[in-house]
């Protein structure tokens, strides 16, 4: 939607050796575009679907349902997947799938599709706002799905990984698991309403709103901002959010026991251990 002011800020974030990925419907995605992905990270692409039908259902409303918008999307990454090639990147080029009442049947399909087109991960989820929960007997189908992902499509390239759990509710996946929300102080997110959001989760009216950008500047927006009060968040998290929080108030409690010297002195070790791990 924002081609070239995107392109040039990846270029630049590539260019100064910071790793750079991008979440997208993929359905813009052009020669163009891919030429700037290749050079990146990973490239999270959002399907979640195998059949345009429940595709349509899902995302469409008010747009043409009768365009093909899978089939647009995997041409597209076949096109980002030959770029890959040419120039040797070691691009990830990744799928998103949130399970819901509508695609869980297809599930299954939509993997075999990813693999067949050069996906790396398959990136199962759910809905962590309990709109559309799957009953036990949906579940079970699902279940059934991942085994055979698993079994008959995983292999040393493509995985299937689970971000929640989707073939039984797990409560620690969906309530917050949190007294103080610390990860807002790394990110926010910026709505298509121009304000400032302290979830990237819920970036909607109803969510906790920053400021707005249109009317105010960024720095005096987020220097203003302390901390978020959770009585007005929702009373569901997601699982990344329960873990770096939980992760940041140990941290805190270690720094405010050791102090600062101290303290950084842990964080280069376990940074130092992180960095042999990797080698």
């Amino acid at each position: 939607m924002a081609k070239d002011a995107i392109m040039q800020s990846m270029k630049y974030l590539v260019d100064h050796g910071i790793r750079t990925g991008i979440f997208t419907n993929g359905l813009l995605i052009d020669k163009e575009i891919s030429s700037v992905l290749a050079n990146i990270s990973y490239v999270l692409i959002s399907l979640d679907a195998a059949n345009n039908e429940t595709y349509c259902k899902m995302k469409c409303i008010g747009l043409n349902d009768k365009y093909d918008y899978i089939k647009r999307i995997i041409d597209n990454i076949l096109t980002l997947n030959s770029e890959k090639e040419k120039t040797s990147s070691n691009l990830d080029i990744n799928i998103g799938y949130v399970v819901n009442q509508y695609n869980y049947l297809e599930i299954e399909t939509a993997a075999r599709i990813s693999k067949s087109i050069g996906v790396r991960y398959f990136r199962l989820k759910m809905d962590i706002a309990v709109k559309n929960v799957l009953n036990d007997e949906r579940r079970n189908i699902v279940k059934e799905q991942i085994e055979n992902i698993k079994v008959k499509l995983e292999d040393g390239y493509f995985k299937l990984v689970e971000i929640h759990s989707i073939s039984k509710i797990i409560e620690s996946d969906q309530k917050r698991m949190f007294l103080q929300c610390f990860i807002n102080q790394i990110f926010a997110a910026v709505a298509s309403d121009g304000c400032l959001y302290a979830c990237n989760y819920h970036a909607n009216p109803n969510g906790v709103m920053l400021g707005n950008l249109l009317s105010n500047d960024m720095r005096s927006i987020w220097e203003s901002f302390k901390s978020t009060n959770l009585k007005l968040c929702p009373k569901v998290c997601d699982p990344y959010k329960n873990r770096a929080n939980n992760m940041l108030y140990q941290a805190k409690s270690i720094y405010d026991t050791v102090g600062a010297n101290e303290f950084q002195t842990l964080v280069n070790n376990i940074l130092s251990d992180s960095i042999g791990v990797v080698r």
